[in-house]
């Protein structure tokens, strides 16, 4: 009984694989493609017909950019900083994590002293560079330093502005 399973199963096998073997797959789609062939072709659409329209001269030159906030503003005349310039130190920190500590005077020469963020203290007098926005000390008093920074608008133009670090009595 096992013998007569086992060639059933290959003769269903054998007759499976002669008939996929000799059947023609793309008969009916050769036909249909033939059918096809055999219509006549349409005629072409003619093109059609476009009216010339005269042509619009825009002249805007005289009109408001569109890309220009309505906003007027004030043409400054501020420089950027100058990129080239070697940096100092305490211009690697932003101005609120400097803290002045102390003066020091000699004759008519005045310093600040600066306790950067890791603790050391730095001598700067006037012209020196501070914080992270181009800023030049301008004034040193006895309980503040004026600072004059150079920072970008949201148009890209450099402006000034007013800065100072007061005296940290701690």
């Amino acid at each position: 009984m096992k013998k007569l399973q086992q060639l059933s199963v290959i003769f269903f096998i054998a007759t499976f694989l002669i008939a996929c073997s000799s059947r023609d797959e793309f008969a009916e789609l050769r036909r249909y493609v033939d059918k096809v062939m055999q219509r006549p072709p349409r005629p072409i659409e003619k093109l059609p017909v476009y009216k010339d329209y005269p042509p619009y001269k825009y002249n805007a030159a005289k009109l408001r950019s569109p890309f220009v906030s309505k906003i007027v503003r004030k043409k400054t005349n501020v420089e950027g900083p100058d990129m080239d310039r070697q940096r100092e130190v305490l211009e690697g920190y932003p101005l609120d994590a400097i803290k002045m500590v102390g003066l020091l005077a000699q004759g008519s020469r005045v310093w600040a002293l600066l306790r950067d963020p890791k603790g050391v203290v730095h001598r700067v007098h006037e012209g020196s560079y501070i914080g992270k926005n181009f800023g030049r000390v301008t004034n040193i008093s006895h309980d503040r330093i004026d600072i004059l920074e150079s920072i970008r608008d949201k148009y890209g133009e450099w402006k000034v502005r007013n800065n100072h670090l007061r005296l940290n009595k701690r």
